[in-house]
């Protein structure tokens, strides 16, 4: 009965595939696929599509033996065969590999999953990157064909959504520029060949991902994706008693809201005078006139297209000064901070954009190109001198000391929060200004000097100049007679 289940399981699977919707793959050669990954089964089949139906490729349980697979997979195909973890992979995947495939995991005599998988193997894989939001706020779509060459190659236009997130074709440029796919019609601009594709926010609500396949005849020349990056951008800020924080957010995306530790911010109306939304219809940046210790903590700005997350550090203590720095000189800048020696520091700097960068923090290799080589770290961070002091060194610099292990006894007065996987505190930040002087000190005193000299020696001309001026009124000269004879 076993080996009559068997012969019939393929002519089964054949009519499954054939009545159910593919889930289109995409890979590129040289690179590998997983079927199955069977947890808790205790028998795997796999097929691939051939000439006239399916061709077994798998067949095992955790104790039989596999069957042997076809030549041009042997060498290519680990078998995973666990008590735990049944399954396969292929390696070292070409062009031959574009089949179909099918997969069934049984447990107990019956199927416990059937996954039918069009596999699209391609010469190359661009760069995955993120879509990008053009002046107009619709999302530009831009698909790398630069490095396949030659004409003749047409684009296939995949998106995954909620909720089943497999891939969809909705633009296939051999047929039409126009869309295939009921949401896109309206809301989408074709150009250059449909290289390039202007989306409306209208269908990116459920935060798609979005494939472009470059295809010639049916060989698959590349593919690219386009997604959100799941890591945020984070920023670490921080915070003295007293100091007005706008932590900027861009309007982007559908159901945009703040997640803070005072509560979760969607819309002016729930704000309060401690903390608020930006009343600009275009910004979505939350607003802290006056920082306190209540305010320290994770804050995050979420949308559908968007993740951008701020920790903020509340540091009790805090000094300011400024320094005059000479262009091509030297300048050393002090942590006046009294915790004591072994207090655990670091260095940032402003950046162009408005944010700080971290320039300076012990066994961390974080030092900026433009300091390498000019930068020195004194008593554990306690001092940074920058030596050939250039014009773009004039900025703002903050030292922040953090709790070590020798605060344990008095951290209850200060905030935790998780910073690089550890719980540490602020203690105190100093900010130090750098002003540039472009003309070193002893500089102005030979210039002062030479001024001197030079005015001096004008006033001496000028003072001669006049005696003999004045001696010539005194003693006019007298033409002599002249005789002719």
């Amino acid at each position: 009965m076993t080996c009559l289940l068997f012969l019939l399981l393929p002519l089964l699977l054949l009519h499954q595939v054939s009545s159910k919707e593919l889930v289109t793959v995409f890979k590129g050669e040289n690179t590998a696929i997983a079927m199955g990954d069977c947890f808790g089964a205790d028998y795997f089949v796999a097929y691939r599509s051939a000439p006239g139906g399916l061709q077994l490729i798998a067949n095992f349980s955790e104790n039989s033996s596999a069957v042997v697979p076809p030549a041009d997979l042997q060498g290519r195909m680990l078998v995973q065969q666990r008590a735990d973890l049944l399954g396969l992979h292929i390696h070292n995947l070409t062009k031959l590999d574009s089949r179909i495939y099918v997969s069934e995991c049984w447990k107990d005599g019956e199927p416990a999953t059937n996954i039918s998988e069009q596999v699209l193997v391609c010469q190359q894989q661009a760069d995955p990157v993120e879509p990008r939001v053009n002046a107009d706020g619709r999302t530009e779509l831009q698909c790398n064909t630069l490095t396949i060459g030659g004409t003749g190659f047409f684009l296939h236009w995949y998106w995954e959504t909620f909720p089943t997130y497999t891939p969809t074709l909705f633009l296939d440029s051999s047929v039409s520029l126009e869309p295939l796919v009921e949401e896109f019609k309206g809301a989408l601009e074709v150009r250059k060949n449909a290289t390039t594709l202007l989306l409306n926010n209208t269908i990116l609500g459920s935060n798609p991902k979005f494939y472009c396949v470059v295809l010639r005849d049916t060989d698959c020349l590349s593919f690219q994706y386009f997604d959100h990056e799941d890591i945020p951008e984070t920023w670490s800020l921080f915070v003295s008693p007293g100091e007005a924080v706008v932590l900027g957010c861009p309007v982007h995306g559908s159901q945009q809201t703040w997640e803070t530790p005072l509560g979760d911010f969607s819309s002016i109306h729930t704000g309060s005078s401690d903390v608020y939304l930006s009343p600009e219809e275009s910004n979505f940046s939350l607003i802290i006139p006056h920082v306190g210790e209540h305010h320290g903590g994770k804050y995050q700005c979420l949308s559908s297209l968007l993740h951008r997350e701020y920790i903020l550090f509340y540091c009790p203590s805090k000094k300011s000064h400024t320094k005059t720095a000479d262009l091509g000189g030297n300048i050393s800048l002090e942590c006046n901070h009294g915790e004591g020696e072994s207090a655990r520091i670091l260095w940032e700097r402003q950046a162009l954009t408005g944010h700080y960068e971290l320039i300076w923090e012990m066994d961390l290799d974080h030092i900026p190109e433009d300091l390498k080589g000019r930068l020195q770290v004194m008593g554990a961070g306690h001092m940074l001198h920058i030596t050939d002091v250039k014009a773009n060194d004039s900025l703002e610099y903050r030292c922040v000391v953090l709790a070590d292990a020798e605060y344990e006894d008095t951290l209850e007065q200060y905030v935790e929060y998780d910073y690089a996987e550890e719980e540490v505190m602020c203690l105190f930040k100093g900010e130090i200004t750098v002003n540039r002087r472009d003309v070193p000190a002893y500089m102005v005193g030979i210039i002062v000097a030479v001024v001197i000299v030079a005015v001096a020696a004008v006033v001496t001309v000028v003072i001669i100049t006049k005696k003999r001026l004045s001696a010539k009124k005194k003693c006019p000269e007298t033409t002599p007679n002249l005789l002719y004879y």
